[in-house]
């Protein structure tokens, strides 16, 4: 953390502050030159947490920020990170990225021949370069369930996540368009202008992760806390690296056997329970009455990834800041009593998916916590008629 001091972090704040609410770009820089030149990535966290934490709206946030990170570009670029290990969570995630970053250059010759012929073939061969690289969402889905987590334990500089996930689920609709435009009614002006949005994002997000994020992990915690981590990174996967199971935890393990609970209609154990739980074909999650996730089960096939690492998370920092007046909104209602129940539907990898939550009150009406339920109902959605024979084949 050499060059670190809390002068020098608030007169970067000052600057940031200012570019912030649009004033004079250049004064301001000249102004604060000296900081600038100097900046690492602690500085950098603990100031856009401020920037958070003093309630600007997130676009507001997100166009300052680009401005931001281009005028400390050198010295974070040129911060001389902690050693870490090639196998461990942070050298995976970095050579991710780098895999990443080759499949992106890969596209770039392709775009260009595009703006000189749109035939169908390049059309098809970028369709197909985009679907590969849409597969690494999952690197951002890691990120948001595993080192934001941790991140807010071991740091209470933490609420500058909120800006990296939104630019994050920019990341993922730009895909998801530009996937849609080569597939149909193909416009190389929009497809121009999608895309180049996506590569400045992708590119800034590796950049900020390899040179902000992972090195101010490093400083905050011990590797090996970090490398904690490493058991959930291999059950989410990683889209362009691979990652190797670890041996299983040498510590003992709760006995799940008798210790049986009397639930009023029948006594089951632990182990019952956790079964019920995990073959019901729905994703469920509880959240309790003080906000605090404290249950998800783990069906065969999960909706939506969740790691261990939510467990104990506000709930409201399980979700990208524009979904969080939502979730604030839901869970006012059901603490006041006003609403017992929200429920949403989404098309999302092919498939419809209805999500509700429903409020949990105790037999005097209290408010225990919110549960959230997500299923599959594209099979349902398209039932018709009747069915009262078993049509099981021998």
């Amino acid at each position: 953390m050499s060059g670190y001091n809390r002068e020098k972090r608030d007169r970067f704040y000052a600057y940031c502050k200012g570019v912030v609410e649009g004033k004079n770009g250049k004064e301001l820089f000249e102004k604060y030159k000296k900081t600038l030149e100097t900046i690492t990535p602690r500085e950098v966290m603990e100031v856009f947490h401020k920037l958070v934490m003093d309630n600007y709206p997130i676009d507001k946030l997100k166009k300052a920020v680009n401005k931001i990170l281009h005028t400390v570009y050198i010295p974070l670029r040129d911060y001389k990170m902690l050693p870490y290990s090639e196998n461990g969570v942070i050298g995976l995630l970095i050579k991710d990225n780098i895999e990443m970053e080759k499949r992106l250059n890969g596209i770039k010759p392709l775009i260009k021949l595009l703006n000189k012929n749109a035939d169908k073939k390049t059309i098809k061969e970028l369709k197909e370069r985009f679907e590969e690289l849409s597969r690494f969402t999952l690197h951002y889905v890691v990120k948001e369930n595993t080192i934001f987590p941790f991140l807010e334990k071991k740091s209470e500089h933490f609420r500058c996540t909120q800006i990296m996930w939104s630019f994050d689920d920019d990341i993922k609709d730009n895909l998801k368009k530009i996937i849609s435009l080569l597939e149909n009614n193909f416009n190389l002006k929009e497809f121009n202008l999608v895309s180049g949005r996506l590569f400045f994002d992708m590119f800034a997000i590796s950049f900020r992760e390899n040179k902000i994020l992972f090195p101010y992990l490093l400083e905050i915690a011990e590797e090996r806390e970090i490398n904690e981590m490493l058991t959930e990174i291999y059950e989410l996967g990683l889209p362009f690296v691979k990652v190797e199971k670890q041996g299983e935890s040498a510590a003992v393990k709760e006995e799940l056997e008798g210790k049986f609970i009397d639930l009023g209609t029948g006594k089951l154990n632990a182990e019952q329970i956790m079964l019920i739980f995990n073959h019901l074909p729905v994703d469920i999650t509880y959240v309790d009455e003080n906000n605090e996730v404290k249950f998800f089960s783990t069906p065969k096939e999960r909706i939506f990834p969740r790691t261990k690492s939510v467990l104990g998370r506000k709930v409201q920092n399980c979700h990208p800041p524009e979904s969080i007046d939502t979730v604030n909104k839901i869970v006012e209602s059901f603490k006041k009593g006003e609403k017992d129940r929200a429920d949403f539907w989404i098309n999302f990898k092919g498939k419809f998916i209805l999500i509700q939550y429903f409020a949990v009150r105790n037999n005097k009406g209290e408010y225990k916590g919110v549960i959230e339920v997500t299923q599959d109902i594209t099979e349902i959605k398209s039932l018709e008629g009747e069915k009262r024979l078993l049509d099981w084949e021998d």
